[in-house]
């Protein structure tokens, strides 16, 4: 009969957790169905509020889906649906959120009701995978497939925001400049640092970016370094593959954790700040860690050499490995030979910098811990005779909410699994974020940034290690909250701090265009320029090339150039406007203006 249809689960009891479960469900649907309709954006207080037929279209929807829940819960009981569609519509309210109103905060809060949510549903037998395993091959070519897709997205960001006028002078057109000498030279040099002709391994002594030089050659142009680094970033996937198979883990699980490096944030949104030689450090350090995996020690050699080429302070990334491999890996030869190894080239490129260079960059990285003129000496002799201050200095007032931040968006797309661990020698692997925490310059904790490429390498190996110690019932609820977790921080990130550069060329890239075009139609190649900050790296390409805000001497602007560059784009417009007086003055006379660019000429 119809009613024996209709009525077929006669021993079926609504308990409160159903009823609760199908409310969180209709919420989270009828929030999603309320974006998609509605123009107003989500941020705003206003949105669908003092709309009648609105409110009651929502009230509606949330009664009807909310039964539909439970019905599918009466007809289906073993078959799990209710849960499915909480998670399910919580990650499609999730990532609605977050394309219009993303941000750390938001991310964090979104990722950790979904970490309970996840759990839940695993407790109540969903996503029950068992032991079920994918092929090498399939899990090559989902590793592939992934990493190349984020490459691009990096890389197509990059390019975007360069084509916008939106890479400044500090850092990325020194970069442009230095590879573009060194293409002409062979020799490093800039004039855009610090408003001279100098060498950048006078500043930071990087000999890696010798090996891009070749692509440089074949490809002269700024885009090329965005490309690179995406590419380099991204190239860390094959050693963290075979770090995970050196430790006998599934293709199922390094699959997973290969996945979460190429969207890790810590990786894309730390492109925000253009091209980095910070870049080679995760790949190589993760070389190293992988031949200290097999006990390759030729190649462990190489690659130590190359990693501490990246950089003067990289040493300290190679002694933390070396004191790992003596203490818990029980290799005292390997270790001992790491860390003195690393310590005797720290020494030579200190007395290189110090005597050829401008020296150690300590005091703006580690002014709290130096004590009068000190030197990094005087940072390590405040660790040593006072860790009391130097531990007062990780949470300061002044910025321990950004540091708190900066653990969560470290640890939190990984489900905190780096500190999942019996073994306490494997806290060794969790010291480099010391590095940034004892240091009070503002960018050492901003994810935006290139200072955590070495600390991720190490966070994604501590990681391996860990995972390779769970059952697999602990892995299922580790592995699902880490997905979630790292798809809703990137998104978060991405929208809010990758996403405008990309509207910005898509709407307005005619102009952009045109403005190439004018900078090369009226300023010569062999011109000396003096330009606003953005203007850098789309200029270059010439001897002498100076931010136009730096050039002074004794706080008065030089007018020694045959050009002077400034962008008239929104707040630049007024400060522009300050910086020519001095030009105008001296007999600069305009050659271009329009609400965009303002191009002075030298007197003749």
């Amino acid at each position: 009969m119809l009613r024996d249809k209709i009525f077929k689960n006669p021993g079926f009891k609504l308990f409160p957790e159903s009823v609760i479960r199908a409310g969180l469900c209709s919420w989270f649907f009828v929030a999603v169905f309320n974006m998609l309709i509605h123009k107003e954006n989500v941020t705003s207080l206003a949105f669908v509020q003092g709309k009648t037929w609105s409110l009651i279209v929502t009230a509606v929807l949330f009664i009807l889906f909310a039964v539909f829940v439970i019905a599918t819960e009466y007809y289906f009981p073993s078959k799990k649906y209710p849960e499915y569609l909480l998670i399910g519509s919580y990650s499609l309210f999730a990532v609605l959120t977050l394309s219009e109103a993303g941000g750390v905060m938001t991310s964090i809060s979104l990722a950790g009701i979904g970490a309970i949510i996840v759990v839940y549903v695993i407790r109540r037998g969903c996503f029950n995978l068992g032991v079920m395993d994918i092929s090498g091959r399939a899990k090559i070519i989902i590793t592939a497939s992934v990493a190349v897709m984020f490459a691009f997205l990096i890389a197509f960001y990059g390019l975007t925001k360069h084509w916008v006028y939106g890479t400044p002078n500090f850092d990325f057109g020194i970069f442009c400049h230095m590879f573009h000498n060194m293409s002409e030279s062979f020799i490093p040099y800039t004039t855009c640092e610090r408003d001279g002709l100098l060498s950048h391994f006078a500043v930071h002594l990087s000999p890696i970016c010798y090996l891009l030089l070749p692509i440089y050659w074949l490809f002269p142009y700024a885009e090329t370094l965005q490309i690179s680094q995406a590419l380099i970033l991204m190239s860390g996937v094959i050693p963290l593959l075979l770090i995970a198979k050196a430790r006998g883990m599934s293709h199922k699980a390094s699959g997973i954790i290969a996945v979460l490096y190429c969207a890790y944030p810590a990786i894309t949104v730390g492109c925000v700040y253009d091209f980095h030689e910070n870049c080679f450090l995760l790949p190589l350090l993760l070389w190293i860690f992988y031949f200290g995996e097999r006990e390759k020690y030729i190649p462990l050699v190489v690659f130590t050499a190359l990693a501490l080429l990246v950089k003067e302070d990289a040493f300290i990334y190679i002694i933390i490995y070396g004191v790992y491999l003596l203490v818990a890996r029980k290799r005292p030869r390997a270790g001992v030979l790491m860390c003195s190894g690393a310590l005797a080239y720290f020494v030579i490129a200190y007395a290189i910098l110090s005597k050829f260079g401008l020296g150690i960059m300590d005091n703006a990285r580690f002014g709290n811990l130096i004590y009068g003129d000190g030197g990094l000496v005087g940072a390590i002799k405040t660790l040593i005779v006072n860790p009391s201050y130097a531990f007062s200095q990780l949470m300061t007032s002044k910025n321990a909410y950004e540091k708190l931040i900066y653990i969560l968006e470290l640890f939190g797309p990984l489900a905190f699994i780096p500190f999942v661990t019996k073994k306490m020698s494997r806290y060794i692997l969790l010291t480099p974020i010391l590095i940034n925490l004892l240091s009070t310059y503002v960018y050492q904790c901003d994810l935006r940034f290139q200072y955590h490429f070495g600390i991720t390498a190490f966070i994604f190996y501590i990681t391996i290690l860990n995972v390779g110690d769970m059952s697999s019932d602990i892995k299922k609820y580790f592995g699902a909250i880490a997905c979630l977790s790292t798809v809703l921080l990137f998104m978060g990130l991405a929208s809010t701090n990758m996403a405008p550069y990309v509207n910005e060329w898509r709407i307005n890239g005619e102009v952009y265009d045109k403005m190439d075009d004018i900078l090369e139609e009226h300023i010569p190649d062999d011109a000396s320029v003096a330009c606003t900050t953005y203007i850098v790296p789309h200029l270059y390409k010439r001897a002498e090339i100076y931010e136009v805000f730096y050039h002074k001497e004794n706080g008065v602007y030089k007018t020694d150039v045959d050009y002077v560059v400034f962008l008239m784009r929104g707040n630049y417009a007024e400060q522009s406007m300050r910086e020519s007086a001095a030009y105008l003055s001296a007999g600069y006379t305009e050659v271009y203006n329009d609400n965009m660019l303002w191009i002075l000429k030298a007197p003749s």
